[in-house]
C-alpha cells in the first residue's frame, strides 16, 4: 500500500428556523491531492460548488461568507439561494467550471 493523502472535511451544522428539530450540514472538503475544495449541502445532492485553493485565505473567506449567510437566512432553501448568489457574484474567479478546458493559457487547467 501507498499512503495517498488525507482529505479535510468541515461540517457546519445548521438548525433552520422553520425546522429547529433537525440538523443540516454545509460541508467544506479540502482534497489531499488537488488544489481545490468543495462546498456541498446535506439535503440537496444537486447543489454544490468547487473552488480553486490558491491559498488558505480563499477557503477562509468562503467559510466566513457561509457563516454570515447562515445568520441572514431562515430556511435551507433560502440559504442555498443566498450562497449560490454569493459564490457566483463574489467568487466566480475561484470557481472550477467543468467546461472541458484543455487550453495552454489557463492558469487553472495546466
Amino acid at each position: 500500500m501507498v499512503y495517498h493523502g488525507t482529505d479535510n472535511v468541515e461540517m457546519i451544522q445548521i438548525r433552520p428556523m422553520d425546522d429547529l428539530d433537525n440538523v443540516h450540514f454545509i460541508s467544506m472538503v479540502k482534497n489531499a491531492n488537488e488544489p481545490t475544495f468543495y462546498v456541498t449541502c446535506c439535503c440537496d445532492d444537486n447543489w454544490g460548488y468547487e473552488f480553486y485553493l490558491e491559498n488558505n485565505s480563499d477557503y477562509d473567506r468562503i467559510k466566513f461568507n457561509i457563516m454570515e449567510a447562515i445568520f441572514e437566512c431562515n430556511t435551507m432553501d433560502e440559504l442555498l439561494v443566498v450562497l449560490s448568489e454569493v459564490f457566483e457574484d463574489g467568487f466566480s474567479d475561484l470557481m472550477v467550471e467543468n467546461n472541458g478546458c484543455d487550453c495552454d493559457n489557463c492558469d487553472h487547467c495546466c
